[in-house]
């Protein structure tokens, strides 16, 4: 599922920071263009299968560098 989408231009200037236009929630856009963006990706060998396995990854991921954090800090208080 898509949520939100945005476009962001490299900045001309290194000292120049550019903040993306987020544009309305994917959601409500056009129901044609979000057929075609979804379609769009597809093509790229971008399924939903894929971005589910992303996400589920990103979650997992966070979760065991979270602990392996709190690890760390336990050991830092014990000593």
């Amino acid at each position: 599922m898509i949520d939100t989408l945005s476009v962001k231009q490299p900045a001309a200037n290194d000292d120049e920071e550019l903040i993306a236009y987020e544009g309305p929630d994917f959601n409500d856009l056009d129901e044609n263009l979000q057929r075609a963006f979804h379609k769009y990706l597809e093509l790229r060998g971008i399924s939903p299968f894929t971005t589910n396995f992303l996400h589920e990854y990103m979650i997992n991921k966070d979760s065991r560098e979270y602990l392996f954090w709190l690890n760390k800090l336990k050991d830092f208080v014990k000593q």
